[in-house]
């Protein structure tokens, strides 16, 4: 899977979590789906994130760190950047578990 179709994939499943969530009564899972669209739509977040998933499916340590502009672009855009690790945890677990073995 290219960048470009993990990113496609990744948005997809944001766009279920955040379908599931707006069936809720609370804010926050909603808040937080809109912080992970966001951290996907930017360029500059994006490429930080895919590195991030090139670590997680290799079971390889996170040594990835975010450079200044990286780090400025986050706090711009009000997003947590541990939230981020979290949600794309979870979704590269997921990845695996269905994924087909080879």
């Amino acid at each position: 899977m290219n960048e470009l179709e993990m990113r496609n994939f990744v948005r997809k499943i944001i766009e279920v979590m955040r379908s599931g969530a707006s069936l809720t009564g609370t804010t926050i899972d909603d808040q937080v789906c809109e912080m992970a669209l966001k951290a996907i739509d930017s360029d500059l977040i994006w490429s930080w994130v895919f590195m991030l998933i090139g670590r997680f499916t290799k079971d390889e340590p996170i040594l990835v760190e975010a450079g200044d502009d990286v780090g400025a672009a986050l706090q711009a855009a009000a997003i947590n950047p541990m939230m981020i690790l979290a949600i794309i945890q979870a979704i590269v677990a997921l990845w695996k578990q269905f994924r087909p073995q080879s």
